[in-house]
């Protein structure tokens, strides 16, 4: 488990223009649909918006973590 954690403390995240964009999408689209839960008006758009977000949100997660959390996995498996 130190290993790991040793890994993810010395990660460096580059983000670009179009990770920032996605991360703000995300957020306000968490507050929209938040905002929406209750008006029945909305019941239609719902569902887009929840699904965009997790696409979205699963695109980050992909993007800023499990991609160089990999890289680095594999260049300290081939130092050992």
């Amino acid at each position: 488990m130190k290993k790991y954690l040793k890994l993810i403390e010395g990660m460096e995240l580059e983000l670009d223009l179009m990770d920032l964009s996605i991360a703000k999408a995300c957020l306000i689209i968490t507050g929209i649909v938040i905002g929406t839960v209750f008006p029945k008006a909305s019941k239609a758009l719902r569902p887009l918006l929840v699904i965009s977000w997790m696409c979205m949100f699963t695109f980050l997660v992909f993007k800023l973590f499990l991609y160089p959390l990999q890289e680095s996995l594999e260049w300290a498996e081939d130092e050992f």
